[in-house]
């Protein structure tokens, strides 16, 4: 079982060995890259739009955005069911009469996040997805198509490569 250290406890990811996951992020402040081990994710706690964000812990900080985790908190199995919790109370959770478990989110917003933190070449390929090169890719692709991790390995290839003159 891999496993991942998240301060002075191990925490287990449950996926195998070999599965490919991501282990250095870009810094949504600076640009930098940002491990496990110093990263953070920041965002709105209210309203919609939460902005999240992967930044360096300290160093990048963004005292308008009111909520924060580790990064660490929210890769493997268990960042699964914590992101989750963003989106839901989920059916364990008693509301009250008439409230809703769902929370009010942007899902497109919230589906970035999570594919950033485990889909593997997502993280890699994002800062290419403007590219013209990458627009006429995907062209004609579904929504599920252009996110599997060998397709995104194959939209960072291409910009990754410099534009010809």
């Amino acid at each position: 079982m891999d496993l991942l250290l998240k301060g002075s406890r191990a925490m287990a990811t449950n996926f195998p060995k070999d599965y490919p996951t991501t282990r250095t992020w870009r810094c949504d402040t600076c640009g930098g890259p940002v491990s496990i081990e110093d990263g953070y994710v920041v965002w709105n706690s209210r309203g919609k739009d939460r902005d999240f964000r992967i930044i360096h812990q300290s160093r990048c900080d963004d005292e308008s955005l009111d909520s924060s985790m580790a990064l660490s908190d929210l890769v493997g199995v268990e960042g699964i069911a914590s992101l989750l919790s963003l989106l839901t109370a989920g059916p364990l959770m008693s509301a009250a009469e008439g409230a809703s478990l769902d929370k009010d989110i942007c899902l497109s917003d919230f589906a970035d996040l999570f594919r950033r933190l485990h889909v593997p070449n997502y993280e890699r390929a994002r800062q290419y997805f403007k590219d013209v090169r990458v627009q006429e890719n995907v062209i004609g692709m579904n929504e599920r198509a252009m996110y599997m991790p060998a397709k995104l390995a194959e939209i960072a290839a291409i910009g990754e490569t410099p534009e010809d003159d």
